[in-house]
């Protein structure tokens, strides 16, 4: 896990400034933080140990009995808790919602977790799949739970996107939200330079 860690600790370095303190232990060690905004738990998931799809490390992406792993369940899994303990709310926030190339186990893990704290968590946000989408959650026919799925700013066979919130000051529920994209076509186009983003 060390190159893991040097990794991380680079990446800290550039957003320190942005981060809490207390996130460093967790960050550096695991690439993820909490961090809390009144009545709001905000928890930034890193899913690299659990998405088939990445190989950065095959041993901690196929093996959920890693110790690596298992802290970061049972950190989720406190934090929770203890927000729902205190009478607070959960935000998720990840690079991709649990699906099927999530390991196994990890994703049934996650399904449980949304299942039982549903009352706890209240806003999700991911994104991966480059495209703007919601996520809901049923169990036995009933909707659960819901997250937001936003594009990317990376030109992959689409133009580039960013979407802003709105949120109630009050309540902290999200009210709306704006998507903003750059046509990359036309932009092509008006300054004729020799460049296709749509293949």
């Amino acid at each position: 896990h060390q190159k893991m860690e040097t990794t991380l600790s680079s990446i800290y370095a550039l957003w320190e400034d942005w981060l809490p303190v207390r996130s460093y232990r967790t960050f550096v060690k695991r690439g993820y933080y909490v961090d809390e905004f009144g009545d709001i738990v905000v928890i930034v998931m890193n899913k690299m140990y659990y998405d088939m799809q990445i190989h950065y490390n095959n041993n901690t992406t196929n093996n959920t009995t890693d110790k690596t792993t298992n802290a970061h369940v049972r950190q989720l899994t406190n934090v929770i808790e203890d927000a729902r303990d205190n009478n607070k709310s959960v935000w998720l926030i990840g690079h991709t919602y649990p699906h099927d190339s999530y390991h196994l186990q990890y994703s049934e893990y996650m399904y449980d977790l949304i299942d039982e704290y549903s009352d706890t968590i209240t806003n999700q946000f991911w994104g991966s799949s480059h495209h703007n989408h919601y996520v809901l959650y049923d169990y036995d026919g009933i909707t659960k739970a819901m997250g937001y799925v936003g594009s990317s700013i990376l030109p992959d066979r689409h133009h580039p996107e960013f979407r802003v919130y709105s949120y109630d000051k009050k309540t902290m529920d999200i009210i709306n939200y704006e998507q903003y994209a750059l046509n990359i076509t036309e932009l092509n186009d008006m300054f004729d330079l020799d460049l296709d983003f749509d293949r």
